[in-house]
């Protein structure tokens, strides 16, 4: 039996990853602007990229899942082929939007 109280603390963990990233984001820009560094912001990245992309992992593991049940509920509803061949293309432009970005913070300085 499932428990209601399951989908509230996911909603609840989503909705504070979604918060915490964007302050993040945020906080980050205004560093990078106060500092007028960019290149110390770069040192920064590069020094702490094992944790940033520890930090992303479940970030990535939980919009895999989301988009997984999405895509069973829309299974079990029945889609044409057609819509079936958009959902597809975007799942793989998704996929190659993150691979790329993440290709991109492993190239050398």
């Amino acid at each position: 039996m499932k428990c209601p109280h399951i989908r509230t603390v996911l909603a609840h963990v989503l909705f504070w990853s979604v918060l915490l990233s964007l302050a993040a984001v945020v906080l980050g820009l205004l560093a990078a602007d106060d500092t007028n560094n960019v290149a110390q912001w770069n040192n920064w990245m590069r020094t702490h990229h094992a944790a940033l992309l520890v930090w992303r992992l479940p970030l990535y593991i939980a919009t895999v899942y989301g988009w997984y049940r999405m895509r069973m509920s829309l299974i079990k509803r029945g889609f044409t082929f057609h819509q079936h061949q958009r959902l597809l293309y975007a799942e793989v432009a998704a996929i190659a939007v993150l691979a790329m970005l993440e290709l991109l913070t492993f190239r050398p300085a």
